[in-house]
This record gives C-alpha cells, structure tokens and sequence, in this order.
C-alpha cells in the first residue's frame, strides 16, 4: 500500500508538470498566433493606407495591384483585401468583378455598413435589385440612423416595386429631418410610377424648394435634376408650354447641356413646333461648335418639321465632325428625294 501510494504520489506529481507544460506551452503557441495576427493586421492595414492614398491621386499600378492580390493570398481572414481589389476593379469600370470582390469582404466581416452601401449600389447598377435591396437593408441595420442608407433602400425598393415600404421609409427620413430634399425628389419618382402626377408635383416643388437658396455645386446639379424632373410631369399633364417655361428659368450654361435641351425639345415637339426644337439646338451648336450631337438632333428635328434641306446641312455639320455618327445612317433613308 506504501509503494502503491508512492507510485500514485509521482504519477499525480508528473501529471501536473505535463499539464503545467501544456498550459505553458499553449499560452507560447496563443502568443506566437497574437503575434503573427498583429503582424498580418499591421501589414494589411498599411497596405490599404497606401492603397487608398494612391486612388486618391490616381497613382496605382501593378506593383501594388500585385501587393492586394498576395494579400488576398496570404491573408484570406481579412476583408480589406478583397475591399481594396474591389475598389480597383471598380474604377476600371469593372462592377461585375468588384461585385464579387465585397461580397467576398462581406463574407468575411459583415459588419461594414458603407461596404454594405457599396456593395448595393454594385447590385443596383448590374440590376441586381433584390440583391441591392438585401445590402441596403445590411447597412440600415447597422446603422438604422443613417439617412443616407435609408435612402438607399427606398430607392431600391421603389425599384422592385415595394411602394409601401419605401414610401413608409421616406416619410420616417422626413418625419425626422423636414429638409431631406432627396426623399422628396424619391417619394415624386414613387407617385409617378403609380399614376399619381399630382402627388408626385408636390413632393418635387418642394424638393426644389428646399435648395432655392443654395449655391452649393452639389445642390445646384440636384436642383437642375428636379426641374427636369417637373417639366417631364408638366409634359405628361399635356402642359408643354409650361415646361418650357419652367427650363427657361435655368442657367445659361445649364440651358446648353444635353440632357436639358432634350427635355426642352420634346417640350416643343409636344407643342406641335419641332422647328422651334431645331432651331434650339441650332443655336446650342453655334455656341458650342465640337459637339456633334447638336447638329444630330437638329437634324432629327428639321425632319419632323419637314425641312429636309435643313436636316441634310446639319447632318453635314456631324459628318464633319464624326463621320461613324450612327445618325447618319438612321437619317439616311428619311431624306431621300
């Protein structure tokens, strides 16, 4: 009995010195994976500042695409890998591949609302809509105060047709901040999609009425956006006339872009005075000599009036300028004698 206690006195003594190892050796080995995440972390990290710092000035190039996609390697844990290859792919113009890229991030972290945004915005533009609106949806989650990501949402869900839910959304965004011009804007592109031109004229005069009085670069485009926006309403009101007084009212330099000037000669054309509309873009052309599709839609519109001498001295002026023009041959059969 004395041996047997003695032999179970050193098996028990030897038992708790390998356990005493194992625990130490188990914290070294936690130690040395601490070490070696904050190692991977910094170096991530620095890679995303120098990656971010170089789109900023547009100084990227292949060394440093080359240092995200060994990272994406190397450190398959980390979201900004495949966040930074998405950003790049993304200014290519390449959405497809920078769709993947945060979806891929997001797989890894979802907790990124602005990349839950982005990631939306992706989806949305390819025409992914419900997978926009299940992004949208993420973000707002994480951040339910977020204007901007509750604007988002209500975009996209106008767009798949979920009108209560988005209209719910934008009237909490404006229940909480009157002067949210977009939600304005947002609740008119909701009425108008359900036949209602009159709700959809008052929620867009006060959107415009909430940046009569700014200067700012960004209100001044959403302002101009607005206006086309309510002479496209006054137009299916059957009020031309109207509109076209309501474009008037712009900026010179706003009254010779292309897409006011479209809006402004299907004012005319609605009008029963398509010559007024060639005229217009005349006179755009006049002043604005290098840009060929002036001379195109004059022609177009000559032909309406039933001038063709006109419109083939207009489509002269585009053959001089693009002689591949696509009007050219879409006109060419119209002005056949």
């Amino acid at each position: 009995m004395v041996l047997f206690g003695a032999t179970a006195a050193a098996v028990s003594v030897t038992w708790w010195t390998y356990q005493g190892h194992a625990v130490v050796k188990a914290r070294e080995a936690a130690d040395r994976d601490t070490t070696r995440h904050d190692a991977a972390l910094a170096e991530v990290q620095s890679l995303e500042q120098r990656f971010e710092q170089a789109m900023l000035v547009g100084t990227v190039g292949p060394p440093l695409v080359k240092e995200v996609e060994d990272a994406i390697v190397n450190h398959p844990k980390f979201p900004q890998p495949h966040r930074l290859m998405g950003q790049w792919m993304a200014s290519l113009g390449r959405r497809e591949r920078a769709y993947d890229e945060w979806t891929k991030s997001l797989e890894i972290d979802p907790h990124q609302p602005e990349l839950c945004l982005l990631t939306g915005t992706a989806a949305f533009e390819l025409g992914r809509y419900d997978a926009a609106v299940a992004h949208y949806r993420t973000a707002l989650s994480l951040e339910p105060d977020n204007p901007r990501y509750a604007l988002h949402l209500a975009g996209a869900l106008i767009q798949v047709g979920q009108y209560d839910e988005a209209r719910a959304i934008l009237e909490r965004s404006l229940a909480a901040d009157s002067s949210r011009h977009a939600a304005h804007a947002m609740l008119c592109d909701l009425y108008k999609k359900q036949g209602q031109t009159t709700l959809a004229m008052e929620q867009i005069d006060k959107a415009i009425t909430l940046l009569v009085d700014s200067t700012t670069p960004a209100d001044l485009t959403a302002r101009r956006n607005y206006t086309l926006i309510k002479a496209e309403l006054l137009r299916i009101e059957h009020q031309p006339d109207q509109a076209l007084l309501l474009l008037s009212g712009l900026s010179a330099a706003d009254r010779g872009r292309l897409d006011v000037l479209e809006s402004a000669a299907k004012s005319w054309q609605q009008a029963g005075k398509p010559e007024e509309a060639a005229k217009m873009y005349e006179q755009a052309f006049a002043a604005q000599p290098l840009k060929w599709e002036l001379p195109a839609e004059a022609a177009r519109y000559w032909l309406k009036a039933g001038n063709k001498t006109q419109a083939r001295k207009m489509l002269d002026a585009v053959r001089a300028l693009n002689p591949r023009a696509d009007v050219l041959n879409e006109l060419a059969n119209p002005l056949r004698d």
